[in-house]
């Protein structure tokens, strides 16, 4: 009876290992199951995801990109793909348009069309409130734009600048300060003679100059007759100097040499002066000048003198001038450059003027002449 209770006892105890491998078995199988089919909703995802990238990029190309921290934005056909690193596709941002081009604005992505811009719905990755929109500016047009070359800038008066206006030269402003000229002119052909002028001038800072001109100086030998006599012509002009236009008043004397039917005059004798410029004094004038003589109770005219300049470039102008006196004995006229050689007009400026032309002197008490081709140089410095 007892062996029999043992051999029941060991065939329980048999059943119920044998139910609980199989209940192991069945739950290790359903595990299994649950991971195939986890595993077949990722390759599904993958799928879809991969579905939608190649639709995206299988009507076009992608054109444009860009990366905004860790996604990738390209702009393919009407859509925008967004990627990300290690993931893939993310999102796909369907469009009416076909985007030419990508780019980021306050934080935003943009995708421009031709001209237009428009910020990209669904992607804003920051927090706070935007700031308003600002279309990009129009770099995708190039017109052709006329810019003047940049040059140094010039520190002086504008008729001397090189790239300054014709005009400024024509009328360039007035410099005031010290003027000083002197002037040698050789005559040679029927004897010898030697003529010059020279002045002294000063310009205020108003419209206001003072001179002492020495109109014609010189020394002649008249080799038919060998008579030898010498001239002279000086004035001192107070005037109203502005930058255009000139008057002056003055008082000289010249060494006269008359011999009328009712009268005779040989040696000093005083004269009135008048002269006039119309223009600027470095620029285009034109400027004359006459001179009275009073002797003997009569006034005669004694002196004309005109002088013309044009200017022809920076720092160059041609002048045409001339003189004559019957009682002081002299005529001549002659064609040069005024070239400034050294400074800006100002102080320690530097004229120099070359020129050609013809002059003559004549003693009307003994008919001697001295008369024929001259040359002559000028120089003015303003100290």
């Amino acid at each position: 009876m007892r062996t029999w209770w043992v051999v029941c006892f060991a065939c329980v105890t048999a059943i119920a290992s044998a139910q609980d491998e199989s209940g192991a078995a069945l739950g290790a199988g359903d595990a299994d199951a649950e991971a195939d089919a986890d595993a077949d909703a990722d390759d599904g995802a993958g799928s879809e995801s991969a579905a939608a990238s190649r639709s995206a990029t299988s009507d076009s190309e992608c054109v444009a990109s860009i990366v905004v921290g860790d996604r990738t934005f390209q702009a393919c056909g009407r859509s925008i793909v967004e990627l990300r690193t290690g993931a893939g596709v993310v999102r796909v941002h369907p469009l009416d348009v076909e985007p030419t081009d990508l780019f980021e604005r306050n934080g935003a992505v943009w995708f421009a069309v031709g001209d237009r811009a428009a910020a990209l719905d669904g992607y804003q990755p920051r927090t706070e409130p935007p700031e308003p929109p600002v279309p990009p500016p129009p770099t995708r047009s190039f017109v052709p734009i006329d810019v003047e070359p940049q040059r140094p800038p010039f520190d002086g008066p504008a008729d001397l600048d090189p790239h300054g206006r014709y005009r400024d030269r024509i009328a360039p402003e007035r410099i005031p300060g010290v003027q000083m000229g002197l002037s040698i002119m050789p005559v040679l052909g029927g004897g010898f003679g030697i003529m010059g002028d020279a002045f002294l001038g000063w310009r205020a800072k108003r419209a206001f100059s003072a001179r002492i001109v020495v109109d014609r100086t010189g020394y002649a030998i008249a080799t038919d007759e060998g008579d030898e006599f010498g001239i002279f012509d000086g004035t001192l002009l107070l005037g109203y100097d502005h930058q255009y236009f000139e008057m002056s008043f003055g008082v000289g004397t010249t060494r006269a040499r008359i011999d009328d039917f009712d009268r005779r005059l040989d040696g000093m004798a005083a004269t009135f002066v008048m002269g006039m410029r119309f223009g600027a004094l470095d620029g285009l004038h034109l400027e004359a000048s006459t001179s009275l003589i009073a002797s003997g109770g009569d006034t005669d005219l004694s002196r004309i003198a005109i002088r013309i300049q044009w200017p022809l470039g920076v720092g160059r102008w041609l002048v045409m001038r001339g003189s004559g006196s019957g009682p002081g004995g002299y005529g001549w006229g002659e064609f040069g450059m005024r070239l400034l050689v050294r400074g800006q007009r100002g102080s320690g400026s530097v004229f120099l003027t070359p020129s050609i032309g013809g002059g003559g002197l004549f003693n009307d008490m003994t008919f001697a002449r001295a008369s024929g081709f001259a040359m002559s140089l000028g120089i003015e410095v303003r100290p």
